[in-house]
């Protein structure tokens, strides 16, 4: 688990945050996952990209 998700479990936990908090917390964890993985996806794409350039030389 990474620290951010950790934080907001502590967060999220505290009796004064009320449930629409929650789920906005819970949204912003969620968007933060999506842009990871889309990145990451990219990454992976440029390096695929890459590796075709060099074969095709």
């Amino acid at each position: 688990m990474s620290v951010i998700q950790s934080n907001l479990k502590g967060i999220c936990s505290r009796a004064t945050i009320t449930k629409e908090q929650q789920l906005m917390l819970m949204i912003l964890q969620l968007q933060q996952a999506l842009m990871l993985s889309i990145l990451e996806s990219k990454k992976k794409d440029k390096v695929i990209a890459e590796l075709e350039a060099k074969l095709n030389q």
